[in-house]
């Protein structure tokens, strides 16, 4: 049991060193942020696609096209999926502000949180 402890601490030990080495990590791009969204709306089980988002009103009650009720909920969980194999390496970090921003921008969420549900989607994803 120690050696395999001592192993763990080792290969932790240079797991640090290699992302101390690596530098520091670089914060998402609008267009890395936008392909994250465009892979969550357009999952199986939720909007799918961009424009099925963006004219639901991200699911907004009678707007077309009607969209499982579950749609955001599985967008967020995708969004965590894709997240992590882009956030995991520490090669890239998310800014919770600029995410929200731009998924607002992208997906036309607007100001109005009651014309559509977009704003919410949007909050949800930066809070992930």
């Amino acid at each position: 049991k120690t050696e395999v402890l001592v192993k763990t601490i080792h290969d932790l030990s240079l797991r640090i060193q290699q992302k101390k080495a690596s530098g520091v990590s670089k914060t998402l791009s609008s267009e890395q942020i936008e392909e994250l969204i465009k892979g969550s709306v357009s999952a199986e089980g939720s909007y799918g696609s961009v424009d099925n988002a963006k004219n639901s009103g991200c699911g907004k009650p009678g707007k077309q096209p009607r969209v499982p009720f579950d749609s955001m909920d599985v967008a967020v969980e995708r969004l965590v999926t894709l997240a992590k194999l882009r956030l995991s390496s520490g090669e890239f970090k998310s800014s919770k502000a600029q995410f929200l921003r731009v998924c607002k921008t992208f997906m036309d969420a607007g100001d109005d949180e009651i014309a559509n549900y977009c704003g919410e989607v949007c909050s949800k994803f930066a809070s992930m």
